[in-house]
């Protein structure tokens, strides 16, 4: 898994170098022939307008741009309103992660969280109030799931990170 992470990253920082010199066709390709490589199976990557859109046989990853739910994203965990920044699916585990933006507050979102969750049958083991960052955990049948809200990079924005594994997949 640690593997896996840490080619995931080195290719997106490899990306972010390369595509400001206009050759993002050629990093296209270099990335698909290295992903294919380390992760076998075919791998897709599309670089556009300073968004990174990869798919493999086996997960996705979507950065900047206009960003969607990935396929399959489970209808039973809440997604807050507002931008959603990046999108992973199978990407070194099994489920999903979604990082949101938006412009509510902690308490807010860390409210909303509690009783979206609770009400589509998420058993609540345990939440962490830092003051600035809150943490929640919850599992429901074979999944777990984590969600994260912290200050942005930005004043007035609240991100909100969603984790969710499958031990079944």
């Amino acid at each position: 898994m640690f593997k896996k992470s840490s080619l995931i990253v080195g290719i997106l920082f490899f990306t972010v170098f390369v595509s400001g010199c206009g050759t993002n066709k050629l990093v296209e390709n270099q990335i698909e022939n290295n992903l294919e490589k380390n992760l076998g199976g075919n791998a897709k990557v599309d670089l556009n307008n300073g968004a990174i859109n990869l798919q493999t046989e086996n997960g996705s990853l979507q950065v900047g741009g206009k960003i969607n739910l990935p396929e399959g994203f489970p209808s039973d965990v809440y997604v807050m309103d507002g931008q959603i920044l990046s999108a992973m699916q199978n990407f070194g585990v099994n489920g999903y992660q979604v990082i949101i933006s938006t412009t509510k507050s902690i308490t807010e979102t860390q409210t909303l969280y509690n009783e979206k969750l609770k009400n589509d049958g998420w058993n609540i083991q345990n939440t962490m109030n830092l003051g600035t960052s809150f943490i929640l955990s919850a599992i429901k049948d074979t999944r777990s799931l984590s969600v994260s809200i912290g200050d942005g990079d930005e004043a007035g924005v609240v991100s909100v990170i969603i984790t969710i594994t499958d031990s079944k997949k």
